[in-house]
C-alpha cells in the first residue's frame, strides 16, 4: 500500500523551522556560532551549531503543570512540540484527530515511532529529585502517546545513526497492515556538554529535532498551515 507524508516539521541550528532550513541551504549558509557566553570561559574559540530556546516549553499546550514539565527529558519536550507542530502543519491537531479510527473503532489510531539520541549531558541547573529511574518509567514514544492522547502503537528506536529511518519503516510497516491510521515518526538529537563537540578528531554532532506524519494515500489528505 503507497502511503504519504502529509505533515512535517522540524528544527536545526539557526533555523527554527523547515523553511528556514530549507532556506539556509539554498543560500549555502553554514549554520556554525560562537559558543554561548556561560561556555567561553571553558572553550575559548571553539564554534559549534546550536539550537536556540532548547530549555523553553509550554506545559499548559500538553495538560502538564510546572513540576511534571519540569521532569520531561529536554529530548522529550522538543519532540513533544515538533509532534505537535506537525499535527498541525498537516491538518489534524483539532477535532480531525478524533476521526482516525483504527479496525476495530478505536479514535485517535496514531501511532508514535520515536529515535532519540543522547542526551550528552542535562542543562545547567537542572533539579531532576523528582524524576523516577528510567527503567521504571515508559520509553519517549509511549509518553509522548500519553502526552498527546494518542492510541496506537508506540516504540522507542535506537539502530544507531539509522535511527530514524529504521523508525520509519516500522511506521510505514504498521500502516501497511492496518495497524493504526496514520504515524508520527520523529528524531532528535541534542548534546548539552561541549566534550561532544570533537568526538575521536571528526567533525562533532549537530543538534537537531524532527517529526513526519505518514498516512496511507487511499486516505492522505494534505494540508498547509
Amino acid at each position: 500500500m503507497p502511503c504519504a507524508v502529509v505533515g512535517i516539521q522540524g528544527r536545526f541550528p539557526q533555523a527554527g523551522d523547515l523553511e528556514a532550513f530549507w532556506r539556509n541551504g539554498l543560500q549555502g549558509r553554514i549554520a556554525e556560532a560562537a559558543l554561548p557566553g556561560g561556555r567561553r570561559s571553558a572553550c575559548a574559540g571553539w564554534r559549534g551549531h546550536f539550537l536556540d530556546g532548547v530549555e523553553e516549553f509550554d506545559p499548559d499546550l500538553f495538560g502538564l503543570d510546572a513540576r511534571q514539565a519540569a521532569g520531561l527529558d529536554l529530548r522529550e519536550r522538543l519532540l513533544a512540540q515538533s509532534a505537535w507542530q506537525t499535527l498541525e502543519s498537516a491538518g489534524y491537531a483539532g477535532a480531525r484527530l478524533e476521526r482516525l479510527t483504527a479496525a476495530d473503532g478505536t479514535a485517535r489510531s496514531v501511532g508514535v515511532y520515536a529515535a532519540l539520541g543522547p542526551a550528552g549531558g542535562a542543562l545547567p541547573g537542572a533539579g531532576r529529585r523528582h524524576t523516577a529511574p528510567a527503567a521504571s518509567r515508559p520509553g519517549p514514544a509511549a509518553r509522548l502517546s500519553r502526552l498527546l492522547d494518542l492510541r496506537g502503537p508506540s516504540l522507542s528506536v535506537d539502530s544507531g545513526d539509522s535511527s530514524f529511518l529504521t523508525a520509519l519503516h516500522l511506521a510505514l510497516g504498521a500502516l501497511r497492515a492496518g495497524e493504526c491510521a496514520a504515524a508520527l515518526v520523529g528524531a532528535v538529537e541534542l548534546r548539552l556538554h561541549p566534550a561532544c563537540q570533537r568526538p575521536g578528531g571528526g567533525e562533532g554532532w549537530r543538534p537537531c529535532c524532527s517529526s513526519r506524519w505518514p498516512r496511507p494515500v487511499p486516505t492522505a489528505t494534505a494540508c498547509t498551515p
